[in-house]
């Protein structure tokens, strides 16, 4: 049986739908930037399948047909690194694990570009700098900065 590849317009859909983020919640690397040649980018990012490509390969599901296996809902965008992980340990990153990554990336990147993003960042304060001065004979002189720095 051959391999069920995602055609170019999945792959690049699976991307752009996270961000070019892997979905992994541990990494979420940039996938893509720029390359030391102006008119190139480099990618880093690998359009993996969710249930596998072809008989043998990690979570491969016979229930699935050809149509369903290169279809987006079967794809999720990882690095190359986070990739390969899921490939290699299969049972510790079953398919519901990988559509639960798939989904909050997806979910994140459309609450992004909707403006509603939540940080999980506690709010600083703003820096506050306040130089000490000392007054003698009618001069201010600067002694550095306050304790409060």
């Amino acid at each position: 049986m051959a391999r069920d590849n995602f055609t170019k317009s999945t792959i690049n859909n699976l991307a752009k739908r996270v961000g070019y983020f892997c979905s992994n919640p541990d990494c979420k690397k940039h996938t893509v930037g720029p390359n030391e040649i102006e008119e190139k980018s480099t990618l880093i990012g690998i359009a993996a399948h969710i249930s596998a490509a072809s008989p043998g390969g990690p979570r491969f599901n016979e229930q699935i047909n050809t149509e369903q296996r290169v279809h987006i809902s079967n794809g999720i965008w990882l690095c190359s690194n986070c990739a390969t992980l899921i490939d290699k340990d299969e049972n510790k990153f079953p398919p519901d694990l990988l559509m639960e990554w798939k989904d909050n990336a997806e979910s994140t990147m459309r609450n992004a570009i909707l403006g509603n993003l939540a940080t999980n960042k506690p709010q600083t304060q703003t820096p506050f700098i306040e130089a000490d001065l000392i007054y003698t004979s009618g001069m201010r002189l600067n002694l550095g900065y306050s304790q409060k720095n």
